[in-house]
């Protein structure tokens, strides 16, 4: 039943109490990350609120009903005006007159005949001469000012007119304006007035919009043009300004979409034909909407989610760049704590003979080798002591920590050969005291000469040497020879890495812990290997405090605060029975 289990805790080793081993430039680098996050977040958030950076897509639709628009002098500012062939203004109604015309066309049901009438309508008006007024925007004003305003005529501010639909449309609406020679009485000489009309040019001044993507409340920025056109009373011509109208629809919901619709219509493009000197105009111009075409700019702004998956992606890239930069300094940082940790360091080159590095089997072998052609007085041991009392008549051994788990050297009494054990584990405090040797058996070790021992191991502790370098030198050293100084100790650095390696070996593991199971079987015989595998499980120890709660006391079988000075443990032990006497300790059998 446990197999179909998808939710399982993985199990994994720590190291100083944490899955992940974590160092200062990581968090340096973690720091940088979450500011650069919050930076980005902040920028959206802005761009956002401000109506920054929209998503635009535009599409040209069809329409069969162009909406209506309405002109006035703040919606769209016309001015029309004539100038000879020398390019001067006229605005001498002696001369001409420009006539205005609202045109309207509406489908009216006839339900006598059950067919739709055509009501046509016109709307003649007078225009006037410009001023500042009719161009109410300044910005817009200089345009229209550097081609002599004065000298142009506009519809009357009071008149409302608008343009709408296309002519077959169930409501048509658009805007004419015809130009006549001045003829009857009030007019000026024959001559002056056909030198003007024969050949004279049509200027169009009229305010024009485009479409601004970032501004959020007012899409539409309105600028100043001209349309120019040459024409003569012997080719009259009529020329069709088509607009088109724009549609934004901008969506600024945060979480679902709220869409809003702006409409404004822009100058689209114009044409032009000749037409017969019957009509009595030397020119006419038409203001409409294009055939059935019209913009539509869908606008969509950043939201929740939008913002959230930009945020992953910058925070991905990032992730992809300080990993490249970190996790290597991370697992070098880590190599060199465990090797700092796992082996003392020390240069020879000027001591021949001084160390001995044990770093793997063969190599401890031979360095076992060695100490045995040593002489007696000179042999160097490593022992540990076990805090526990045991009875007299034996050997005495002084401990600087204690560990369980540690190897005990054990003494028979009635052989007098020295025994010894290398250490070669990771443990903080190493000790190497001399073995005294003695006559008699049951001579016990003195307070003082223990005290000694435990000073000395004190001493070779403080004299440890470790093996600091610059990490970034290190993977430096790798692309560039400005580090080649840093060779001889890179050397050794890789040495202590691949030792690291090789410890952590799966094989190397099973190994150790076999080794374990073979060195109890030397060390205990049947009945002690019985007792030892009934060592109770260790206990913590609390107690409920009404202020505090529960306040962890100990641990009762890993004692950190056992003291190291207590002599009195060590008076009354019995060497030869050290290891049974301790198991029997630990099942409360002896007192």
């Amino acid at each position: 039943m446990n197999q179909l289990d998808i939710f399982g805790s993985q199990v994994s080793v720590r190291f100083q109490g944490s899955q992940i081993h974590k160092t200062k430039f990581g968090a340096f680098l973690t720091a940088i990350l979450c500011s650069l996050i919050l930076i980005r977040l902040g920028i959206l958030i802005s761009s956002v609120i401000n109506g920054r950076n929209p998503t635009v897509l535009y599409q040209e639709r069809q329409v069969q009903d162009p909406k209506m628009f309405v002109i006035t002098p703040n919606t769209l500012s016309l001015a029309l005006g004539v100038l000879d062939i020398n390019y001067n203004y006229y605005i001498d109604n002696t001369l001409f007159t420009i006539q205005g015309v609202h045109k309207t066309k509406k489908n009216v049901y006839n339900s006598t005949t059950g067919k739709y009438d055509q009501v046509f309508n016109s709307k003649v008006f007078s225009l006037v001469n410009c001023t500042d007024d009719h161009v109410p925007d300044p910005q817009l004003r200089e345009f229209f000012l550097k081609s002599q305003l004065n000298m142009h005529q506009c519809i009357p501010k009071d008149l409302v007119v608008e343009i709408e639909g296309q002519f077959n449309s169930d409501s048509y609406q658009e805007l004419n304006f015809y130009f006549y020679k001045c003829s009857g009485q009030g007019c000026k000489d024959e001559k002056e007035i056909d030198a003007l009309v024969d050949n004279n040019n049509i200027e169009l001044l009229f305010t024009d919009v485009y479409f601004a993507p970032e501004n959020k409340d007012d899409p539409f920025i309105r600028f100043s043009r001209d349309l120019y056109w040459i024409t003569s009373q012997n080719l009259p011509r009529e020329v069709n300004v088509y607009m088109r109208n724009n549609y934004v629809e901008s969506d600024l919901g945060w979480v679902t979409s709220d869409i809003s619709t702006q409409t404004y219509p822009s100058f689209s493009y114009s044409d032009n034909q000749i037409v017969d000197t019957s009509n009595g105009f030397f020119f006419h111009l038409v203001v409409r909407f294009e055939k059935e075409k019209e913009n539509l700019y869908k606008r969509t702004y950043d939201n929740l989610f939008t913002i959230m998956s930009q945020i992953g992606g910058f925070s991905q890239i990032l992730l992809t760049i300080f990993s490249f930069l970190c996790l290597r300094y991370s697992q070098i940082h880590l190599a060199r704590s465990l090797i700092n940790q796992s082996f003392d360091f020390q240069d020879i080159t000027n001591k021949p003979n001084q160390g001995i590095l044990i770093s793997n089997p063969t190599q401890q072998q031979n360095n076992i080798e060695t100490v045995e052609n040593q002489a007696p007085q000179n042999r160097k041991i490593y022992q540990f002591y076990n805090p526990s009392p045991i009875k007299e008549n034996s050997y005495q051994i002084a401990s600087a920590q204690r560990d369980p788990g540690s190897p005990i050297l054990i003494s028979d009494r009635k052989d007098s050969k020295d025994y010894y054990t290398q250490r070669n584990d990771h443990e903080d405090i190493s000790q190497q005291i001399s073995k005294r040797h003695t006559l008699s058996a049951g001579k016990q070790l003195t307070d003082e000469q223990i005290l000694n021992d435990y000073n000395k191991q004190q001493e070779v502790a403080q004299n440890r040497s470790s093996l600091n370098f610059n990490i970034f030198s290190y993977m430096l050293s790798f692309v560039t020879r400005l580090f080649s100084s840093f060779r001889n100790k890179k050397q050794v650095i890789d040495y202590g890495f691949k030792e690291i390696d090789n410890n952590l070996d799966i094989e190397y593991i099973i190994k150790k812990f076999i080794e374990v199971d073979k060195l109890k079987r030397i060390m205990l015989n049947d009945d002690q290997l019985a007792l030892f595998n009934y060592i109770p499980k260790p206990q913590i120890l609390y107690k409920v405090d009404t202020t505090q709660g529960a306040v962890i006391e100990k641990n009762s079988f890993f004692n950190k605060d056992d003291n190291l000075n207590d002599f009195e443990k060590f008076k009354k032990a019995n060497y030869i029975m050290i290891l049974a006497y301790t198991i029997l300790k630990f099942l409360n059998i002896l007192s």
